[in-house]
C-alpha cells in the first residue's frame, strides 16, 4: 500500500465533512463570479453615464431641432463617440444657439399679411389690399408704436427697471403699451375716457395695467381731459408719459416696419395708401417710407366728421393737434360713423364669405 492509501486508511474523510467542504467552495466561486459581474456591470455603466453626462449636456434640447441644426446637431454625437467632451465655452454657445430659435412675443409684431379684397372693390381692374394688423400680439396696429416708444425710451436712457408709465388713450394703445409694459417689466397708468368699451378695459387690465377714468367727451372731458391728466401725474413724479401724439418713435415704427412691408409684399407697385387718423402715427411714418421709394404714390386720410365719435380716430382741436403730424397728404376725408360701421359690416359679409 502506498504513503496516500495508508493516509487515507488512517484518516478517512467522513462523507459529511466532504459535502460541507464542497459547498463552500462552490459558496465562494459564487461569490467570484458575482463579485467579477458587478465589477464589470459597475465599469461598463460608468463609461455610459459619463458619454451620457457628454451627450445631455451639448444637446440641452431633444429632437425635434431646427433642419438647419441637425447637421451640427449629428456633429457633436460623433465627437461625443470619441469621447472628446465639449468645452463650457461651446456648451454654452450652443445651448444659446437653439434658445435663439424660438420667437418672443415681442418679435411677433408686425410682418402682418397684405391680403387682395376680392368683391368689394367691384368690377374694376384696381386691386386693393388690406394690411391685417389683427395679426399682432395684442390685435392692433398700435403694437407697433408701443413697442418702439419703450425701446427707444430704454435707448435714450429715459427708463430703468420698475419705472412706472403713464399714457391717455381710447383704447388699442392702451391695449398694446400695457402688454409691452408687461414683457419689458414696467407698471403702466392708463388715463382714459369713462365712455370706452369694457372689453377695452378688461383687456388693458389683463395685462396689468392701472386704469384711470376721466369724464367722457359729452362731459366735457374725452381724450384731451386724459392727455391733460398724463401730463399733470408726470411733473408731479408720478411716472414717464410716452406721449405717443409727439413722440417720433411713434411714426418711427411705421417707418422701419409698416411701409416696408407694403413696399415689399406690393412689390414696389402701390399706387395709394389709405389710412385713418389718430395719432398719425401710422400714416406719417408709412407714407413717409413710401413717398422716399416713389414720391407719387398718393396718401390719403381719414378722420371723423365733426360730431362722428369713431374708436381709436379723432378729429383734434387745433390746440391738441398730434405735434407728429405733418401736411404730406393728397387729400384728407372725413367720414361719419355710420358709414364706417356699415363699410365694416358690408367688408366682412363679403370678404369673408365662402360661398360665391
Amino acid at each position: 500500500m502506498s504513503l496516500r492509501s495508508e493516509r487515507a486508511a488512517k484518516t478517512p474523510w467522513p462523507a459529511d465533512d466532504f459535502m460541507q467542504a464542497l459547498s463552500r467552495w462552490i459558496t465562494i466561486v459564487a461569490l467570484l463570479i458575482t463579485l467579477m459581474i458587478t465589477v464589470q456591470w459597475g465599469f461598463s455603466s460608468h463609461r455610459s453615464l459619463a458619454l451620457h453626462r457628454s451627450w445631455t449636456v451639448t444637446t440641452r434640447v431633444p429632437d425635434p431641432v431646427p433642419v438647419k441644426h441637425r447637421s451640427t446637431r449629428q456633429a457633436t454625437a460623433k465627437s461625443q463617440s470619441g469621447s472628446v467632451r465639449a468645452s463650457p465655452a461651446m456648451q454654452k454657445a450652443a445651448s444659446s444657439q437653439e434658445v435663439e430659435e424660438y420667437l418672443t412675443v415681442e418679435n411677433c409684431v408686425g410682418g402682418t399679411p397684405l391680403v387682395r379684397l376680392q368683391r368689394l372693390p367691384g368690377q374694376t381692374s384696381n386691386i386693393i389690399l388690406a394690411k391685417l394688423e389683427g395679426n399682432n400680439p395684442a390685435g392692433s396696429v398700435k403694437d407697433r408704436p408701443a413697442v418702439s416708444m419703450i425701446t427707444q425710451a430704454e435707448a435714450q436712457g429715459k427708463l430703468s427697471p420698475g419705472d412706472t408709465l403713464i399714457e391717455a388713450t381710447s383704447g388699442n394703445t392702451g391695449i398694446a403699451l400695457a402688454m409691452a409694459a408687461a414683457i419689458k417689466g414696467y407698471k403702466i397708468k392708463l388715463i382714459m375716457p369713462a365712455d370706452q368699451s369694457e372689453e377695452r378695459k378688461a383687456a388693458m387690465a389683463a395685462f396689468g395695467a392701472e386704469l384711470i377714468s376721466v369724464p367722457s367727451s359729452s362731459d366735457g372731458g374725452g381724450m384731451e381731459a386724459a392727455r391733460d391728466m398724463a401730463s399733470r401725474m408726470q411733473a408731479e413724479g408720478q411716472g414717464t408719459v410716452l406721449d405717443q401724439f409727439g413722440n417720433l418713435a411713434n411714426p418711427l415704427a411705421h417707418y422701419q416696419g409698416t411701409g416696408p412691408e407694403i413696399w415689399q409684399q406690393t412689390k414696389g407697385k402701390v399706387t395709394h395708401f389709405v389710412s385713418s387718423m389718430g395719432t398719425t402715427g401710422t400714416i406719417m411714418g408709412t407714407s413717409r417710407y413710401l413717398k422716399e421709394q416713389k414720391p407719387d404714390v398718393r396718401i390719403i386720410g381719414l378722420q371723423p366728421k365733426e360730431g362722428s365719435a369713431i374708436a381709436g380716430i379723432r378729429r383734434w382741436p387745433k390746440e391738441y393737434l398730434p405735434t407728429i403730424f405733418q401736411v404730406i397728404l393728397a387729400c384728407i376725408y372725413s367720414i361719419s360713423t355710420s358709414i364706417v360701421f356699415s363699410e365694416a359690416c358690408t367688408c366682412c359679409a363679403h370678404e369673408t364669405h365662402v360661398g360665391k
